[in-house]
Formats: C-alpha cells, sequence, structure tokens
C-alpha cells in the first residue's frame, strides 16, 4: 500500500469536547455533510460553513504533514489504528478490496461534494491481516503521551501526531509490505474518490488490523405493503432454510453462519441454512432468494418497507417490532473481520448494511482539505 503524510484539520479541544459531551455532534454534520438533494448552491454553503469554522477557530491546520496514531478506548476495550492518505491507484488495482455493493447515484453525490467541497471529514476504514513491524511501531508511538484526546459518552479518543520524518519513513515502508487490504466502512466514499477525474488522487484512510476490529451483523426489519399469509412466506424459504419454531418463543439471535432467526406473526423461529444453499454467505442468500425474489425488496438502503438494525440496538428493535403484529424480523449471525477479508478477496459483494463494523469515529475528528474548483452561485 502507498501511504503518505498531510496536514489534517484538528478541532479545537475543549469546543470538540463539548459538542461531543452536550450531544450537539449533530450540528457539525448539518453544517458540513453532502445532502441527498445536492445542488450547487448547498455546495457552495459546506464550503461556506468549512471556512467559518476555520477562521472562526474552531478547526485549525497542523503546522507540519504527519501520519496519525489512533486509539478508541471504551468498556468493550481499545482499538488502535494508523490514520493517513492512501493513494487511489491501489483501489484501482485492486489492492484495495470491496466486500459491500454501492448505488451508483449515491456515489456520483459523493463525487459532486468531494469535487466542489474537497472536504474528508471522516477516514475510509481499511482492515488488513496483523503486520508485527506496523504493530511494533504504532505501541511504540502510542507509549508517549498523545497530542489530542477527546471524551464522547464513555468513549475516549486519543491521537498522536507523526511529524518525525525518520519515523513516518518507517510507517511508509513497512506499509508497502502490506499488499492487500478491504473496505470495512466507506465504499461510497472510495468509489466516488475513484470516480474523479483529475484532482488529488489520494484519500483520508484509517488502517485497523482486522483483529482489532470488531463486527456485528445488521438484522433486516420488515413491514409489508401487502398481506403475507405464513404458508406462502414458509413456501418461498423452505427450499433453503429447515424451519422451526422457537422454544418457548424467545428471540432468536443466531452465532454462528448458516443460522438465522424469524420473528413472523409475532412468533419466533429457527432457520437453518440447507446444504445446497450454503455456498454464498447468509445475507446474500437472505436478499436474493427471499428479501428480493418474494418482497421485491432489491435496495436494504433505500427501501422505506425495510429497517436495517445493528446487533448493539437489538432491546430496541425487539421492542419495536412487538409493536406492530404486521412486522418480520430476519435476524442474522455476525461476519467476523477475518471472514470479510475473505469473502473481498474471493470477489463477493454483501448487500449494503450488512455489517456493523467498529470502532465508529466523531465525525470531523480529523478532517482533510483537498484542493477544489471555485463555486460561482449567483
Amino acid at each position: 500500500m502507498k501511504i503518505k503524510s498531510f496536514r489534517a484539520l484538528m478541532p479545537d479541544q475543549d469546543w470538540f469536547t463539548h459538542l461531543l459531551s452536550s450531544g450537539k455532534h449533530s450540528v457539525l454534520r448539518s453544517f458540513l455533510e453532502p445532502q441527498a438533494d445536492m445542488t450547487l448552491s448547498k455546495l457552495a454553503k459546506n464550503t461556506q460553513s468549512l471556512d467559518s469554522l476555520i477562521t472562526g477557530g474552531q478547526y485549525h491546520s497542523s503546522v507540519l504533514p504527519g501520519i496519525y496514531v489512533y486509539e478508541q478506548e471504551n468498556v468493550s476495550g481499545s482499538h488502535f489504528g494508523i490514520w493517513t492518505l492512501t493513494s487511489l491507484q491501489d483501489f484501482r488495482e485492486n489492492n484495495i478490496l470491496a466486500h459491500e455493493q454501492t448505488l451508483t447515484a449515491h456515489a456520483e453525490q459523493l463525487r459532486l461534494y468531494r469535487e466542489n467541497v474537497g472536504l474528508e471529514a471522516s477516514p475510509v476504514l481499511l482492515t488488513y491481516q496483523r503486520n508485527q513491524l506496523i504493530t511494533r511501531l504504532t505501541e511504540s508511538i502510542s507509549l508517549h503521551a498523545p497530542d489530542h484526546c477527546f471524551s464522547d459518552s464513555g468513549t475516549k479518543h486519543c491521537i498522536w501526531a507523526v511529524t518525525d520524518k525518520t519515523i513516518q519513513d518507517e510507517l511508509i515502508a513497512a506499509f508497502t509490505e502490506v499488499k492487500q487490504v478491504c473496505i470495512a466502512d466507506g465504499h461510497h466514499r472510495m468509489e466516488a474518490a475513484a470516480m474523479q477525474v483529475g484532482g488529488q488522487q489520494w484519500i483520508s484512510t484509517l488502517y485497523v488490523s482486522s483483529g482489532q476490529l470488531s463486527s456485528s451483523a445488521f438484522h433486516r426489519m420488515l413491514l409489508p405493503d401487502r398481506p403475507i399469509s405464513k404458508s406462502s412466506l414458509f413456501s418461498a424459504i423452505s427450499p433453503f432454510f429447515q424451519i422451526s419454531e422457537s422454544a418457548e418463543n424467545l428471540p432468536v439471535k443466531p452465532k454462528r453462519p448458516g443460522q438465522l432467526g424469524l420473528y413472523f406473526h409475532r412468533r419466533w423461529y429457527k432457520l437453518e441454512l440447507k446444504s445446497c444453499a450454503k455456498d454464498q454467505p447468509d445475507v446474500c442468500l437472505l436478499q436474493e432468494e427471499v428479501l428480493a425474489a418474494y418482497f421485491n425488496m432489491t435496495d436494504p438502503r433505500t427501501d422505506q418497507r425495510m429497517t436495517c438494525w445493528p446487533d448493539n440496538l437489538w432491546d430496541k428493535m425487539i421492542g419495536n417490532a412487538a409493536e406492530n403484529a404486521e412486522t418480520i424480523l430476519f435476524t442474522l449471525a455476525p461476519i467476523s473481520p477475518d471472514r470479510l477479508l475473505h469473502l473481498a478477496d474471493s470477489g463477493h459483494r454483501l448487500p449494503p448494511k450488512s455489517t456493523y463494523i467498529q470502532p465508529k469515529l466523531p465525525y470531523g475528528l480529523l478532517m482533510h482539505r483537498l484542493e477544489t474548483k471555485s463555486l460561482c452561485v449567483y
């Protein structure tokens, strides 16, 4: 992988900590994030908002270009990563693998934002097999006091700015030994950057080894627009699954691949994948053979009849489902980070919202600004 240092836009520590702790962090997103109905006027407002945050002192550019070590610490443990710029050529040459399908229209919207506003407020999350040299360098750097720390309701975010050219060169050399990585989060941003003709051919990325990532499932909640009978639904899924009732009607939370749960007419069922259907990931089979083929729900990201619930909101999801007798739930087992690497390497593309990857970073924690063309809006 080809990486390099950059001058980051860093937030004022007191101001950003206040945003996180006061619940006002979403205001920052509303100022800067690309909107679904993007226009030149809205893009210009994004740019003006960014400029005002810089002139107002809420953000400042680092004096020296750096490669950044990032740590996120909470009750579940610590996650370490390397925050840097990565060459888009690595994506074009398939050194950066995707595991999730993208929507062309969404990627095009992000391309327009990148071309006109030029702000990368969140990195693309990349994962790779553990590399001893990168681990050793990361551990050595993190022995010192961090340059920046922010707290967010039980989560601590620390950043070490590596500005020493010798250590930067060691990190750059270490990453040349990493031949292939997988996108864990940020498929559309990577696709959008690769679509841009000309301009800066680098993208903000956070590298986290697969052993440092945690992955949980996204479950599917459906509210069909037509009556669904038990006989009809079970007839549609029985070619692929063995169906049995859950003992005492307990919720089914799958633990391993090949197991799914079904909540239908306020009853829970266990679904066991039949051997004839085990040649593709559970979430792909569910999407293609059940959600698309039977319910005509082709896009989990945009279909209003479907909601994708991350596993960390399990209790809320169960409570929500109980409020409507017509609600249908399909629950899935998590896909491990190592399994994601294997699937990406073998060419599998999962449906959108298939995995919930952590760490999740606060928007605007560390930003990268590209050179852009000037917008003239009258």
